[in-house]
Order: structure tokens, then C-alpha cells, then sequence
């Protein structure tokens, strides 16, 4: 797996590094570690003499301490089996991420979000929101945990299924990480339920959806049967909402899980007319990181 893990310092940031340290990965596999110190604004760069010198200067010490945060957080990820490399740039820390993400043909990239509080989760960092609409592969988008000692148990990962290829991309990325006896996985599957004037009532009395559930538990129990039978603690988990994305963060919140793993593309409701947007939301109000697969 070929990962680049954009740092910026930040509390996020850190948290990013401390759960990829956690995440067990693929052996062969390559992370790049890159730090960018943003360009200033284009009023310094039309200042002359003395002055475009001190700009000048204080522009290599940024790019030299952007350096100097990618070796240290760097030596933090070295591990048997993988490769940490390091790179620093200077400019627009969204578009040299996101080039850099193309160039290398990166199949991660892993960000620090920047929510800091449950009001501030739809604020994403600007890096952030740039990579959740334009990133070129499989996005993960760091919290730190809610829970001081979630470091000294089990990874707990909650995986959205629903039976799609976006969904099944997402499996597949996570079973390619050596997580058996290492982390506790819960995959979760939500009904979409109609909403407005007691519609939601009628649906659940429909013999449809009754067939609709017998179908959906199904599907589940084989993803968590094949999930044990690669050794990994897998349970299943079935809920009806009216809102997908609200319900996958509740019950992520419940589990105090540390990583929430879904598709880009679903199959349910807005996600039909517009993929991607149940997995976008769902990285604005998660209570904790998001592996977004593409």
C-alpha cells in the first residue's frame, strides 16, 4: 500500500500519525510523509531590498521547519516492513498535496480533519475539504479519539456495508491490513426509512421490507462470517434511519470506535443522485477518523 500522510502540525495532524503508527499495514508497504509550509500572501512578494530579503528568509526557515516536522513525525511510523519517506514543499498546501497525491499514484491519503468539537465537525480543514471532493484515491481523514486510553486497547473500526461495489472496495482495503488480534471490527448496515407524514410506519408493515431485512441481514452475516474466517473479531450490526450518515456516526459514537471505514458511492437514497455525498457527510459529523475508499 503507497501512502501519503500530509502533515501539518496540527492536533489532527498528530492524531493522523498516531493512528497510522496504530493501523497495521501491509507488508511492502510505503508511507510519505509531506509537509508543506504555505507561500505568503502576494503583498510580500512585492516588496524589494532589504525587506524581500527578510521574506526570502523567512520562507526557507518555514520550508526548513516543515522539513524537520516530516523527519520527526517520520521516525514515529518506521516499522518492520515498511518504508517511511520524507518531502517538503512551499506553496498551496491543498494543491501541492493533491499533485503529490497523482504524481506518486498513491493509494491513501491520510490528513489530519481539524474538527474540534461537535459543533465544529462540519468545519473541515480547508487541505481537507479539498482532498474529500478531489482526491485521487482513498482518503483518510484523522481525529484524535474522544477516549484518553483508546490507545491501549484493540483498534475498534466500524465498517458501513451496503452491498455495493463502493462498499465492497472498502472490505477489501481494510482486510488488506493484517488487523487480526488487533482491532475489533463492527459492520454495519442501515436501511434507509422514508421520511414525512407516517411514512417510515407503512414501510416497516410492508411485506417488502420485511423481505428487504431478511435480504440485508443475510449479506451482512456473510461480509462478518468472511471477516472471521481471517480471523478477525467481526460482529454485525442492522439499523433501520431515515438519515444514513447520521446513523453510522451514532453508532460509531456508541462503540467508541477510533475508525470509521466506508465507500465513496453508495446505494441508498441521496447517494443514488449523488455519490459520494452519504460518505462526505459522514466525514463532516463522525466523532472520530474517516477511511474513505474510492
Amino acid at each position: 500500500m503507497k501512502i501519503l500522510f500530509a502533515f501539518d502540525g496540527s492536533d489532527h495532524a498528530r492524531a493522523a500519525a498516531a493512528l497510522l503508527g496504530r493501523l497495521p499495514l501491509p507488508a511492502g508497504s510505503a508511507i510519505t510523509v509531506l509537509c508543506v509550509a504555505e507561500t505568503p500572501s502576494q503583498f510580500w512578494r512585492t516588496l524589494e531590498g532589504e525587506p524581500a530579503r527578510a521574506v526570502e528568509r523567512a520562507e526557507q526557515e518555514r520550508e526548513d521547519r516543515a522539513l524537520d516536522d516530516a523527519r520527526a513525525v517520520a521516525g514515529g511510523l518506521r516499522r518492520e516492513g515498511v518504508d517511511v519517506h520524507i518531502a517538503a514543499g512551499t506553496g498551496d498546501p491543498a494543491e501541492i498535496v493533491l499533485e503529490k497525491a497523482r504524481a506518486d499514484g498513491s493509494d491513501l491519503l491520510v490528513l489530519g480533519a481539524r474538527g474540534v468539537s461537535t459543533l465544529d465537525r462540519i468545519l473541515l480543514g480547508s487541505v481537507a475539504g479539498h482532498a474529500l471532493a478531489e482526491a485521487p484515491c482513498s482518503l483518510l481523514l484523522a481525529r484524535p479519539p474522544e477516549e484518553a486510553e483508546a490507545a491501549n486497547r484493540p483498534l475498534r473500526i466500524l465498517v458501513g456495508y451496503d452491498g455495493s461495489d463502493a462498499a465492497r472496495r472498502a472490505l477489501d482495503g481494510l482486510k488488506s491490513c493484517p488487523i487480526a488480534g488487533r482491532a475489533e471490527v463492527r459492520v454495519l448496515t442501515v436501511l434507509e426509512l422514508l421520511s414525512g407524514y407516517g411514512a417510515d410506519v407503512l414501510q416497516k408493515l410492508s411485506p417488502i421490507w420485511a423481505e428487504e431485512k431478511a435480504r440485508a441481514r443475510a449479506a451482512l452475516e456473510e461480509v462478518a462470517d468472511e471477516l472471521r474466517a481471517s480471523g478477525i473479531d467481526a460482529q454485525s450490526d442492522l439499523r433501520e434511519a431515515e438519515e444514513i450518515a447520521e446513523q453510522v456516526a451514532m453508532v460509531a459514537d456508541e462503540m467508541q470506535a477510533e475508525l470509521v471505514v466506508v465507500g465513496r458511492t453508495g446505494r441508498h437514497g441521496l447517494a443514488r443522485l449523488l455519490p459520494g455525498r452519504t460518505a462526505e457527510r459522514l466525514a463532516r459529523i463522525a466523532p472520530c477518523s474517516v477511511w474513505i475508499a474510492r
